[in-house]
């Protein structure tokens, strides 16, 4: 059974974008959001000097069913409180339904274009997704713009975009802030990711979302 949960805001400073912390009412945790440019005024907070939570990443961690249920408990506790804060890094960008028959799925974009673009993704209360396999046109033009270049040279540095086959393709399913985003990585210029993205119908972005 699902029950609902009241997550309580605090603004330490005072303004939205600054400290807060985030908290379940039935629950001792608590998350904190500190901007980089604060972090100097945080470390006398006492609160924070206590005991934190450590990310252990391997294949042999081995512990106990009664061990499990309870770790599992506090992940989940853990995660509500951090996607509340805004950050979805723990979830899963695809459904597994998705995965079975991307195929099928009639919420699904397309872009094609010269130089070899050809993306497929989705539209998201996140961003846009792009799914892996998605292939990038090559070389960028002249005019590309420079905050997606750099957003660009980090994707293919950390891995996400690869050269395969002397095409350059996304090698997992990422999450783009905006659907202009991901159409300016896959098709290597400028571009309206509302009229670009397209259903296989032919309707664009712009058209599925003011009908929805």
């Amino acid at each position: 059974m699902i029950f609902g949960k009241t997550i309580k805001l605090f603004l330490i400073d005072g303004e939205t974008n600054g400290r807060l912390t985030c908290e379940l009412s039935n629950w001792t945790g608590k998350a904190y959001k500190i901007p980089r440019n604060t972090v100097k005024n945080s470390v006398d907070r006492p609160e924070l000097q206590t005991t934190g939570v450590y990310m252990l990443i391997g294949k042999s961690f081995n512990i106990s069913e009664k061990d499990r249920a309870e770790m599992e408990e506090f992940l989940s506790n853990i995660l509500t409180l951090v996607n509340t804060l805004g950050y979805n890094a723990f979830e899963q960008i695809r459904q597994q339904s998705e995965q079975i028959n991307i195929e099928q799925n009639k919420d699904l974009f397309y872009i094609n274009a010269v130089r070899g673009a050809m993306g497929i993704g989705k539209a998201t209360s996140e961003g846009f997704v792009v799914y892996e396999k998605s292939q990038m046109a090559d070389p960028v033009t002249n005019s590309y713009p420079k905050t997606i270049q750099k957003l660009r040279d980090m994707l293919i540095k950390d891995g996400i975009i690869i050269n395969q086959n002397n095409k350059f393709v996304l090698s997992k399913d990422y999450l783009f802030s905006s659907s202009s985003a991901a159409a300016m990585i896959i098709l290597g210029r400028s571009a309206n990711g509302l009229t670009e993205w397209k259903l296989k119908s032919g309707k664009t972005l712009q058209e599925y979302e003011m009908r929805q």
